[in-house]
């Protein structure tokens, strides 16, 4: 399917069946956003980051946080800038 389809299409780089490692990416209309980016707590180092090396980050265009854990906006993207924040 090409991204530039009206279809939706999701792929899990963590998580999907367990709980620790998010991160989704979703993909329409030619866009791409990466959801969420968290740490498995049960592992240490690079086994518990999500298969982020699994995307070619060249086509991403905006990192989205459902909802704030520590561990997300931090594990997988420490440079990366905060457009719009909400604390609730």
């Amino acid at each position: 399917m090409s991204i530039d389809s009206d279809s939706l299409r999701v792929t899990l780089l963590g998580a999907g069946q367990e709980v620790g490692r998010s991160c989704c990416v979703l993909q329409c209309k030619g866009k791409t956003v990466v959801c969420d980016a968290g740490i498995h707590p049960a592992y240490r180092g690079i086994s518990s980051l999500p298969f982020v090396d699994e995307l070619d980050w060249s086509i991403v265009d905006a990192i989205l946080i459902t909802q704030y854990v520590l561990s997300w906006p931090l594990a997988c993207f420490p440079d990366a800038r905060i457009l719009y924040s909400v604390l609730l």
